[in-house]
């Protein structure tokens, strides 16, 4: 998969897709309350999880930079945790 995500934990709500061969910005992920604390990719490479102090984790499809899905958690995910293990 030729995308690159930046930052990880990013401040301003948002992870931000690029690929990491030319360096040209494909998209910016929104959709977080508060600044992001993680995120995973998928073995596929098409999905990516990202986590928030906003108590949720999305399911972002990076071919249309949508969430596909929105789950609530009964806690923030602490930062530089891997999402995968609480999914």
């Amino acid at each position: 998969m030729p995308y690159s995500i930046g930052p990880v934990a990013a401040a301003d709500k948002t992870a931000r897709l690029w690929n990491a061969s030319t360096g040209v910005a494909l998209g910016v992920l929104k959709g977080h309350r508060h600044g992001l604390n993680d995120c995973a990719w998928a073995p596929s490479g098409d999905l990516l999880a990202t986590a928030s102090d906003d108590c949720t984790v999305r399911l972002w499809d990076t071919t249309t930079v949508r969430t596909t899905c929105l789950v609530t958690v009964a806690f923030p995910i602490p930062k530089f945790d891997t999402v995968s293990q609480y999914a």
